[in-house]
């Protein structure tokens, strides 16, 4: 029997060179960006703008920044994390909104840039102000979103959340249900998808709560806690809302 290569020899050596490229710059603790041509640039990740990202570059032993135009980027992988993300994170949990707020203006340069990270943490802004009850700053903050990640499931979202906010929960519901169909079907649920999934649960239990319904309610809200807890604020708040509720109304119970 011949066994025969699925891929070109040639197909098979670029994708090789592009995983060592990608593990070698990570083990020096580089950033990387993906292009959508498949090549990478290594180097630090200094920054976005609309015009690109901005990455630092060594040439001949001295630095230099480039601009990297933002259509030619795929994806950036950043070697460390700017630790300020999670210190928002667990500020936005604890309800300490003007903490979550300085730790995110710190991270705010780096708003447009197509990495995970980056779009909650822009995302995260809007969910903050909502906390607040700051209504056109959440509205503000989401309007930007759509501009910098226009293709993310979160822009959807973020308007879901200003109509739960506005307790335009029919608006609310009509942005959820795509979302939440496509969870149901969803096989490979991954970091960004999880994410979303668990923030629409959160916002569909509101949805239903508001309904009177109770049980679909409660329901959303565990899923949200235990089958997509991706966002810890999400999750948090989907645990106090089902603790709520189960205190309130004892006879309600998932089967």
């Amino acid at each position: 029997m011949t066994l025969r290569f699925s891929f070109p020899r040639q197909q098979l050596l670029f994708v090789a060179t592009c995983i060592l490229s990608v593990l070698a710059g990570a083990a020096k603790g580089q950033d990387v960006l993906i292009k959508t041509d498949g090549s990478q640039q290594l180097g630090k990740i200094l920054g976005a703008t609309p015009a690109g990202v901005q990455i630092q570059i060594t040439v001949g032993g001295g630095a230099s920044t480039l601009t990297q135009p933002m259509a030619t980027i795929k994806e950036a992988r950043m070697a460390v994390i700017p630790p300020e993300f999670a210190q928002a994170q667990k500020a936005l949990e604890a309800r300490n909104y003007d903490a979550a707020l300085a730790a995110l203006k710190v991270v705010e340069k780096f708003k447009g840039l197509p990495a995970d990270w980056a779009q909650q943490a822009t995302a995260l802004v809007g969910d903050v102000y909502i906390e607040k009850g700051d209504v056109p700053k959440a509205e503000a903050a989401f309007a930007e979103f759509q501009k910098l990640y226009p293709t993310s499931a979160q822009a959807e979202l973020g308007l879901a959340k200003l109509a739960v906010a506005k307790k335009d929960f029919a608006a609310a519901k009509a942005k959820l249900e795509p979302v939440l169909a496509k969870a149901a079907e969803d096989k490979n649920v991954n970091q960004r998808s999880g994410f979303a999934y668990g923030q629409a649960y959160m916002l569909m239990g509101q949805v239903k709560e508001s309904a009177g319904d109770l049980q679909g309610a409660l329901e959303c809200y565990l899923k949200t806690v235990a089958l997509f807890y991706y966002d810890r604020a999400a999750v948090a708040q989907a645990q106090q809302k089902a603790d709520a509720l189960r205190q309130a109304h004892p006879a309600v119970f998932i089967p």
